[in-house]
């Protein structure tokens, strides 16, 4: 219960955090799937029930840090449950991390490229409800954002992540995601 206390608290402190700034808020859903091997067992899942949420400030102009909470579901709402924190970095190698506005006197000039592509690396960390365990991994991630408007996007990411939670088992993680991003 603690633990659930600490994400919360952590989670409102990303928000607060990032709105006195520039930046965006990603609300993302999707499938997943994950796997874990272990001395005395192996076993696999796959389901629709991927949810995320994540708060992304862009840094210089073609990079982007972002924070985010993901829970996994092994039903579509319900099941067996895993959730945890995702620290990453993005960068945009062929268009700026988010959108351009320069204001001059009474005129405004708004540069947004119609497809983002990005690449990006993070260090993901799970707690698995069903069998108390904690993984921390690494992750790698490729997706593309496009433009609604000049602060709503549509993005689309896969992710790879491979944990491990002690000398004896790994796990490995497969994402898809699809979802809105709020520019402010």
């Amino acid at each position: 219960m603690r633990r659930n206390r600490l994400h919360i608290a952590l989670f409102l402190g990303c928000l607060w955090g990032t709105s006195a700034h520039a930046g965006k808020i990603e609300l993302m859903l999707g499938a997943y799937s994950f796997s874990a091997i272990s001395p005395s067992k192996t076993g696999s899942l796959t389901s629709l029930g991927a949810y995320r949420v994540a708060f992304s400030q862009p840094v210089f102009s073609a990079f982007e840090v972002s924070l985010g909470y993901t829970i996994l579901a092994s039903q579509i709402v319900a099941g067996d449950v895993a959730y945890g924190f995702d620290l990453g970095l993005a960068w945009f190698p062929l268009s700026h991390a988010s959108t351009t506005v320069i204001q001059r006197s009474e005129q405004t000039l708004t540069i947004s490229e119609n497809w983002r592509p990005y690449v990006g690396a993070s260090f993901v960390q799970r707690q698995f409800q069903v069998v108390q365990t904690g993984y921390a991994g690494i992750g790698f991630k490729a997706g593309v954002e496009h433009p609604l408007s000049s602060s709503l996007y549509l993005r689309g990411e896969m992710r790879y992540i491979l944990y491990s939670a002690d000398v004896d088992s790994s796990a490995r993680e497969f994402d898809l995601f699809m979802g809105v991003v709020f520019g402010f």
